[in-house]
């Protein structure tokens, strides 16, 4: 299952007007453009800003269009809808929730536009409906060649035992014909080539393999490879144990600091998390698992690809990545500009230390946070240093703090900070 929980957004809308029917009135009598498929509707991004879901798309880039669900209900149900001819695929086909996964993987295979979210949408009298917060593609034309470049790259992931295509016509049907898939392939002009929109005629069966892979890329040191085993979710919290991705002292370092966020009740559901420094993707996963609303982490740039490919594969889709800014940039300047407005109050920085840091660096500093959690390993020098020259700086207070052993020996501290006032 996807590591990243759904959102659940009560908006105040009455149901009738999610009915499918009722929006494509709604669109049509307004002239807006509107996508109606048989299992989903889509609104690009100009439509989305105009619709009765608008108050959603404040939460996420610019560029977003909606895909809202035919069926009511929530993620645990078919994303196909009942019709004749679809019972074996619609049986076979992944609930709303597991959709997540193969868009991920197959935006990471750079054959799908990035998934943003998915959302259960409830109304006053709660009803559900699931939304798809997706990547609009702003199409150019078609060359040649891109039909058949793509469906050879889907069925070469079903070589590999990667994916698996569930609809009953097979790789011979009108959704992988010449020229354009069934309206299902666009070219992309930001990507500069072909991508396919709907992803939901396919299965992972290969997701562990493919994650066991994926985590390497990201590992910080050389371990031994995981045993995979048939609880997908064993796996996962082997994962997040870091029995299989990191050193002993960095998973105790890890586990102190979600210790303290506990022990003083501060949770990360529905705040923006921002990393910075050294803080590993699977503690970026953490904190969406723990429901962060947003997650945007700041690495060094050679880290960047192997880190988001790790998340796509857990199951997230929350978060935004860049590079470490400049040494004299104010790094608030670098956020999305859609977390620009990030409040005092709605932000968590998790800072680690690197080996060769010594001081506070003004472009983390400069960020917008209530709460730091902060790293400190035993080799970056003094701990009750580097809080004073902190103290010095900023008004904050230290709301609790632990010495981090591993196998009885010190590798470091960690603290949770608050900020006291802007």
């Amino acid at each position: 299952m996807p590591l990243q929980p759904v959102r659940r957004v009560r908006l105040p809308v009455e149901a009738r007007f999610l009915q499918p029917e009722s929006l494509l009135a709604f669109c049509r009598d307004r002239g807006l453009v509107c996508g109606a498929g048989g299992d989903a509707l889509y609104l690009p991004p100009a439509t989305w800003a105009a619709s009765p879901l608008r108050d959603l798309q404040t939460n996420y880039p610019k560029g977003c269009g909606i895909k809202i669900s035919r069926g009511s209900g929530g993620v645990d149900q078919p994303y196909m809808t009942g019709r004749p001819g679809r019972y074996m695929a619609r049986r076979m086909s992944y609930p709303h929730s597991k959709q997540l996964l193969t868009y991920n993987v197959l935006h990471a295979a750079g054959l799908a536009p990035r998934l943003y979210d998915l959302v259960e949408v409830e109304t006053p009298d709660g009803t559900l409906r699931v939304c798809y917060v997706v990547e609009h593609v702003t199409a150019a034309a078609l060359e040649e060649n891109d039909c058949t470049r793509v469906v050879t790259q889907l069925r070469d992931l079903e070589t590999q035992g990667l994916l698996k295509l569930i609809s009953a016509a097979g790789w011979s049907g009108v959704d992988f014909q010449k020229p354009d898939c069934n309206g299902n392939l666009i070219r992309s002009v930001a990507y500069q080539r072909p991508l396919y929109v709907d992803i939901h005629n396919f299965t992972l069966p290969g997701h562990q393999l493919y994650l066991s892979e994926t985590w390497r890329e990201a590992a910080t040191f050389a371990p031994e490879p995981p045993v995979l085993t048939d609880d997908a979710r064993a796996f996962y919290a082997r994962l997040l144990d870091n029995e299989i991705a990191r050193s002993a002292e960095a998973a105790a370092m890890a586990d102190a600091s979600l210790r303290l966020l506990d022990e003083a009740h501060v949770s990360l559901a529905d705040r923006v998390a921002v990393h910075w420094g050294c803080v590993h993707p699977l503690d970026s996963a953490e904190a969406l698992r723990r429901g962060a609303r947003w997650l945007h982490a700041f690495r060094d740039k050679a880290a960047l690809p192997s880190a988001e490919r790790l998340l796509l594969a857990l199951g997230c889709t929350r978060f935004s990545l860049a590079p470490m800014p400049a040494a004299d940039r104010d790094a608030a300047v670098a956020l999305p500009p859609f977390l620009s407005a990030i409040g005092g109050s709605d932000a968590l920085l998790h800072y680690r230390s690197g080996p060769d840091e010594t001081g506070w660096p003004h472009e983390a500093l400069a960020l917008p946070w209530k709460y730091m959690l902060f790293e400190h390993p035993a080799q970056t020098g003094d701990f009750q240093a580097r809080l004073d020259a902190l103290a010095a700086r900023l008004p904050v207070r230290l709301v609790g703090s632990r010495e981090v052993l591993c196998e009885a020996s010190p590798v470091g501290h960690v603290a949770l900070i608050e900020r006291t006032s802007r």
